[in-house]
């Protein structure tokens, strides 16, 4: 069930901002405070797979959020 507003695609864009900065923050602390001590390189594979992790879940919410407005652009 898609659920259509006239202004659903501003709605999503401002709700995935927030949730954006909700996480781009305390992960940005994160690695700036392990970056900061000298890291293994154990250490920083785990960080290149952790940030990849995000860019894919980020990847997959866009892709959803957009094939949802193109749902709506056809029934509303």
């Amino acid at each position: 069930m898609v659920l259509c507003l006239t202004d659903g695609t501003e709605q999503i864009q401002q709700a995935l901002s927030n949730i954006t900065e909700g996480v781009c923050h305390p992960l940005k602390v994160r690695l700036e405070h392990i970056l900061a001590v000298d890291a293994g390189a154990t250490v920083l594979y785990s960080i290149t797979s952790l940030v990849r992790f995000y860019q894919q879940v980020i990847g997959q919410v866009r892709s959803t959020t957009q094939d949802a407005n193109k749902k709506c652009e056809h029934k509303c």
